[in-house]
């Protein structure tokens, strides 16, 4: 299993993610799915108290690889929020740099 790890700048906001050999900074492009700017980093400590917040259940798959594997929210390592155009998306990767698909 590959090392995660976050930086945060003094406002506790997460500055840049790296998960295995890939690293996501804020407003950097991203250059998966459909691209976009990064405008939001969240790590799996805040992936989870968003979740207990809104009452939803942590329990059974929280997303789905590409080969449609039920992942826990135990493996997820990020989520980003991306600005596309005039919309934007959320994207998750595991513990090991694979891109998730919300469940």
């Amino acid at each position: 299993m590959k090392n995660v790890l976050v930086e945060r700048s003094s406002k506790e906001r997460i500055e840049s993610i790296s998960v295995g050999d890939l690293k996501f900074s804020m407003h950097d492009e991203f250059e998966y799915a459909d691209g976009g700017i990064i405008i939001g980093l969240y790590d799996n400590d805040m992936i989870r108290k968003d979740y207990e917040d809104e009452g939803w259940s942590l329990e059974g798959a929280f997303c789905v690889s590409d080969t449609d594997e039920e992942i826990s929210i135990d493996k997820v390592a990020c989520k980003l929020d991306i600005r596309e155009g005039d919309g934007g998306y959320v994207y998750y990767f595991d513990n090991d740099g694979n891109e998730l698909y919300e469940n």
